[in-house]
């Protein structure tokens, strides 16, 4: 990217905060701090920890494979953090670590941590993935982006999520973290409501201890009355995730997943926005480039 090309020349103090941010993600973090490391593995913000810069969120690679020879370095002393470019400082950006959470300490009743059960994302959203498994969760059915057996397979989660153990979780992140919006996804568990049903009874569990903002993410429901029934549940937004705008590349990169055409996504897309309104339907694009 030209941002990350020319960034050698423009470091120093008159760095713009959007070109440093784009070179670290291209180029990751190096640290000797092992709990700056951030979570190895599986699905959701992995192989990076959140950082605050400029007091803005980020999350920036610190696990994969550039960031182990990445320029850039972060340095802890009596001040705080020092954010260094092949060995010089960047007096640009203030960093500042995220730090692991209170609710990451408790458990539930029958012994269940709750960072098994929701994680925080950047500074101040609850994550959850609240049906572990998918149908596509095959050799030859697999989206290939996706981890979501892998954090099974490691014990980082449980395979179901009970909506009143997202409501105990989702109160103590509140009250002791100060989150301040929660996301709920779902692997895919059959080819109807595609996850909506189940979602709405998380959705309706929350709703009885908590009123922060809520987004559902799930593949389109075959039938559309399920973006109605969500959003009387309490949803706010909902995403919808066509992943690529190109059918020959959705098919090899999705062969399962990818039977859901874009023009079923445009047309779920325009049902949804009717229920939800404008700007509360979202949608994820993944872009990867070759190197050269």
């Amino acid at each position: 990217m030209k941002a990350s090309a020319d960034f050698k020349q423009k470091k120093g103090p008159s760095v713009e905060l959007k070109d440093l941010l784009v070179d670290l993600q291209n180029k990751g973090l190096r640290t000797s701090d092992t709990a700056l490391r951030g979570r190895r593995g599986g699905a959701g913000p992995t192989d990076d920890q959140a950082f605050l810069i400029q007091g803005k969120s980020v999350m920036i690679p610190t696990l994969n494979e550039p960031a182990a020879d990445s320029p850039y370095l972060l340095k802890e002393d009596a001040s705080g953090f020092t954010l260094e470019y092949e060995g010089t400082s960047l007096p640009a950006a203030f960093l500042e670590a995220v730090k692991r959470p209170k609710f990451y300490e408790m458990n539930t009743k029958e012994g269940v941590p709750y960072n098994k059960i929701a994680v925080l994302h950047g500074n101040d959203v609850l994550a959850s993935t609240v049906i572990q498994s998918c149908i596509r969760w095959a050799p030859d059915k697999r989206c290939k982006f996706c981890s979501i057996g892998n954090s099974l397979e490691q014990k980082s989660t449980i395979s179901l999520k009970k909506p009143e153990q997202l409501a105990e979780v989702v109160k103590a992140a509140e009250e002791l973290d100060g989150i301040k919006n929660i996301t709920l996804t779902t692997g895919t568990p059959n080819e109807t409501d595609r996850g909506a049903k189940y979602l709405t009874e998380c959705v309706k569990a929350i709703r009885k201890v908590s009123q922060l903002p809520i987004q559902v993410q799930c593949e389109p429901p075959e039938d559309d009355s399920w973006y109605r029934i969500l959003k009387e549940a309490g949803a706010n937004s909902i995403g919808l995730h066509v992943e690529s705008f190109d059918e020959d590349v959705r098919r090899e990169m999705m062969p399962s997943k990818s039977d859901i055409t874009l023009d079923m996504y445009f047309e779920a897309f325009e049902k949804a926005v009717k229920v939800f309104g404008r700007n509360q339907v979202s949608t994820y694009v993944i872009m990867a480039w070759e190197k050269t």
